[in-house]
């Protein structure tokens, strides 16, 4: 929905900005600075554009940390002696649960 809404808004100045500037830039290749050489017309719907595109971003960004569960993911679990933590590197001698392959002589 607020997609939607934008690219009723950002369509129009892509296209205008494709025509003044001779191009067919699709959203993604619409570069962030615009070119010093090109005409002020030029610079401002590229302005408009990237004001649009920034104020949709944050929009989406609301609505997903207003309507989204959150979770605290810790980088440094919380010590119990309780527990035993196995972590390291696989050795060679731990048993495989894959069969071994025939030899070729």
């Amino acid at each position: 929905m607020i997609w939607d809404a934008w690219q009723k808004k950002l369509e129009p100045l892509r296209d205008a900005l494709n025509t003044v500037l001779k191009t067919d830039w699709q959203d993604w290749q619409i570069p962030r600075e615009a070119d010093v050489k090109w005409s002020d017309k030029a610079k401002a719907l590229h302005a408009d554009w990237w004001k649009g595109r920034i104020e949709r971003q944050r929009e989406i960004n609301a609505s997903i940390a207003a309507k989204a569960e959150s979770e605290y993911l810790y980088d440094k679990p919380y010590e119990d002696r309780k527990r035993v933590r196995v972590a390291g590197p696989p050795s060679s001698s731990a048993p495989s649960s894959a069969p071994s392959p025939a030899p070729i002589w």
